[in-house]
């Protein structure tokens, strides 16, 4: 399995195109967000987004009940148990930092 991108658009249709959300519109929807987050990963949404349509319409994307964890991660976890298939070395990393959020007031 190939894990070489020439870009941020194609690293997220190769990631996400498997994923199945109900409505062709709305699996272009997540490349599209994706692709612009993997452009800015330590930024922030308003600034993953130059048009204000676009941020709207990633706001509604991730507030719609037919998005889920589980709808978004199972294709990744399906190609990344078939790259593990593959001979080589794998480096497996995990972050165990603790995060607290019982200070936090809950933000709707």
């Amino acid at each position: 399995m190939d894990a070489t991108f020439s870009n941020a658009q194609e690293w997220a249709e190769q990631e996400f195109s498997a994923c199945k959300l109900g409505y062709a519109r709305r699996e272009k929807r997540l490349i599209k967000i994706a692709a612009h987050l993997a452009e800015s990963p330590a930024g922030t949404l308003p600034g993953s987004f130059d048009c204000p349509a676009d941020l709207t319409a990633a706001y509604r994307f991730m507030n719609n009940p037919a998005v889920g964890y589980r709808k978004l991660i199972e294709p990744h976890c399906r190609r990344t148990q078939a790259a593990m298939q593959e001979p080589g070395d794998y480096l497996e990393i995990e972050d165990t930092s603790p995060l607290d959020w019982t200070n936090h007031k809950q933000v709707t």
